[in-house]
């Protein structure tokens, strides 16, 4: 039984556990749907914009539209409320008349906007299509605060939301357990939520980093923001084994740097070869022995490649190291010293078959 067991505690007749539990689900749910009437939406709107040129001229012409239309109606109410003084003063008619002048001309700038859409109906062959498909794709609630944001930062958000989400769950699933040595504790109602959102950003960074590694270069691709949200879910949930992963991966990736770059890794592979090559050189008669024409022949010519596999190995790891250890070339360098490998110990089989 744990020391400090919240759901024991009463307040007003009710166990104090229990309320916490229902607000912090509370949160949970408005998180959830956050998520789902504001990021989401924006995000698939985003995506969709990026699906051909026509899509993305159709959605920077929507949303300058959007903005104007935000101006002009602020400007409208803001008219609208000293126009209701009951004590205007000079400075009032000054701002009123300021006022009216900025709705003449976002009024002007609306319409302008309006013939740009009209445009590129008109103009573009998919261009109907894609005005349709954005404004509908465009929720019903619109957050000004996103228009700027990146697709990255929106993304950054919602791992970060979703972490949050998934700490609220690691605490509610607690109640549906009858296993009283899993209760939480006071601390849990905060630590783990907040603990969420800490994790969730180190797996963002994570599925950066791996993504950077394995993409080529100048061939990155755009982070698809549902496996990030259930990645980062599903990491909160399970701070302590998520964190357990992170460590052992931390642990692996100081023991690599300890031993140098691949670049260095890749040199030393070679360094070794070269040296085994050099010694089955040496065992190779510099003419065919008498009665020994056959082997000798099949040895020379496994030498031969032998040497031509070190060379293309030697280019390979230089390659590597002037790129920077890209994984296409370090890729490229395992191969060649893979393939110098195999030649060699052809050649060492053939030379041994020499007495």
């Amino acid at each position: 039984m744990p020391c400090c067991d919240i759901r024991n505690m009463k307040f007003l007749g009710f166990p104090i556990g229990d309320i916490f539990g229902g607000v912090l689900l509370c949160f949970g749910v408005v998180t959830a749907l956050f998520v789902s009437i504001a990021i989401m939406p924006e995000l698939s709107w985003r995506g969709m914009a990026q699906g051909s040129a026509t899509y993305k001229t159709a959605a920077i012409a929507l949303r300058a539209r959007d903005e104007v239309a935000d101006r002009l109606d602020s400007y409208h109410t803001e008219y609208l409320k000293l126009l209701t003084d009951d004590a205007p003063n000079t400075n009032m008619l000054i701002r009123r008349d300021g006022l009216s002048k900025g709705i003449q001309d976002e009024t002007a700038a609306l319409a302008a906007a309006e013939a740009e859409v009209t445009r590129i109906r008109r103009d573009l062959s998919d261009g109907p299509a894609a005005v349709d498909a954005l404004q509908l794709a465009r929720h019903s609630w619109r957050w000004k605060c996103f228009d700027r944001a990146t697709p990255d930062q929106l993304i950054l958000l919602l791992t970060l939301l979703m972490g949050f989400l998934g700490g609220i769950i690691s605490v509610a699933r607690a109640f549906l357990t009858a296993d009283s040595s899993d209760q939480p504790t006071p601390a849990d109602y905060v630590i783990r939520p907040l603990m969420g959102i800490v994790v969730a950003f180190v797996f963002y960074l994570l599925v950066q980093v791996a993504q950077i590694t394995l993409s080529t270069a100048g061939n990155t691709d755009k982070l698809n923001p549902i496996p990030i949200a259930l990645i980062a879910v599903v990491a909160g949930m399970m701070a302590n084994e998520a964190l357990g992963a992170v460590d052992s991966w931390g642990k692996t990736l100081m023991a690599r740097i300890s031993t140098g770059t691949p670049a260095d890794e890749l040199k030393a592979m070679l360094a070794e070869q070269r040296k085994r090559l050099e010694e089955v050189t040496k065992k190779l008669p510099t003419s065919a022995p008498r009665d020994q024409t056959q082997q000798y022949k099949a040895a020379k010519p496994a030498h031969t490649a032998a040497e031509e596999a070190l060379k293309r190995a030697e280019e390979a790891v230089k390659k590597a190291a002037a790129d920077n250890s890209s994984s296409a070339t370090v890729a490229a360098a395992n191969a060649a010293l893979a393939d110098l490998k195999a030649k060699i110990a052809a050649a060492e089989t053939l030379t041994a078959a020499i007495p």
